[in-house]
């Protein structure tokens, strides 16, 4: 749960520096800042997936000690493991979830990335002169 607080947190300022290079229109600024985020967003996908690792390493012997306990109290709820092996409800893992936040992160900071690169190439334009007014002695 702290890994997915992290996650929210850090995601969350990412945005706010994101907003605050645009409202100070730093486009450059604010399309590293996405990209940074996207990159960001996937590295927490990838501890994800590497917590879910060692996660299932530990489950092997403990599912092992669970079965010998129940076995031998004659109480089949210690077999804690096998129960929650399977989610009770349908998008509910923790894995399920966090993949679905890195997604939408993920594709609004490319979203992002490209709207603010868009905008430096659009400040990169020449503009045309602005005509003046010249002031006509009477």
């Amino acid at each position: 749960m702290q890994h997915v607080n992290f996650l929210l947190v850090s995601m969350a300022l990412i945005v706010a520096g994101f907003g605050a290079s645009i409202q100070a229109h730093r486009p450059g600024v604010a399309a590293a800042v996405a990209f940074a985020g996207c990159a960001i967003a996937i590295c927490f996908w990838r501890l994800d997936v590497r917590t879910r690792e060692l996660i299932k390493a530990g489950e092997a012997p403990l599912t092992v000690l669970q079965e010998r306990l129940a076995a031998r109290v004659g109480v089949g709820e210690l077999r804690l493991v096998a129960k929650v092996e399977t989610p009770s409800a349908r998008f509910s893992a923790y894995s399920v979830v966090i993949r679905a936040l890195v997604g939408i992160f993920v594709v609004g900071f490319v979203t992002a990335g490209l709207y603010a690169a868009i905008s430096v190439r659009a400040d990169d334009r020449p503009k045309a002169p602005v005509p003046t007014r010249q002031h006509i002695p009477r």
